[in-house]
């Protein structure tokens, strides 16, 4: 069978092999998309420690006090500040992604209190469901003075001091 010459893929014009500045150019892109892309992922972050049923089982009260506590469950994550009787274990699951504030997934507490003699009283387990959100007030107190803008700040002091002491004439000679 014959076929014409423009049929030959021998005859076909080959593309010229990008020159070493093209190929590094491209592999830069490449790896600058690729690393964008992985910092867009999101990330799950766990913080924090709660042990886990069978452990906290294992707490009984009345009958373990502040040391066998400690073995079984470790170093608390706080203490609370005015009733030093109360250790709490808190735990936290968050989503972040790239720059963004992170989302809250989960967040686990046991408190354990103890009675006045270091025995347990009382284990308890919150969730994020049992927590409140609390309302900061938007008030300022206000200040004496007036309110200085950012070139005033930086270049206030511009001729306030002389000499090399860093003193008002406080340095020889003046």
């Amino acid at each position: 069978m014959y076929y014409p010459d423009y049929f030959r893929f021998e005859n076909l014009p080959r593309a010229a092999a990008p020159s070493r500045p093209a190929r590094r150019r491209r592999f830069l892109a490449g790896t600058a998309l690729t690393l964008l892309l992985g910092a867009c992922s999101p990330t799950i972050e766990v913080r924090g420690y709660v042990p886990d049923e069978a452990v906290l089982a294992g707490v009984k009260a009345g009958v373990d006090n502040r040391q066998s506590v400690s073995d079984m469950l470790g170093t608390p994550s706080t203490i609370a500040t005015f009733d030093t009787d109360i250790w709490y274990y808190v735990s936290t699951t968050q989503r972040r992604e790239a720059f963004f504030d992170p989302e809250l997934l989960s967040r686990t507490i046991v408190a354990v209190e103890f009675d006045q003699n270091g025995n347990v009283a009382d284990l308890r387990r919150y969730s994020l469901a049992d927590g409140r959100i609390v309302a900061f007030t938007e008030r300022e107190t206000p200040t004496r003075g007036r309110e200085l803008t950012f070139l005033e700040q930086m270049f206030g002091n511009f001729g306030r001091f002389s000499g090399a002491s860093g003193g008002a004439g406080g340095g020889p000679g003046s």
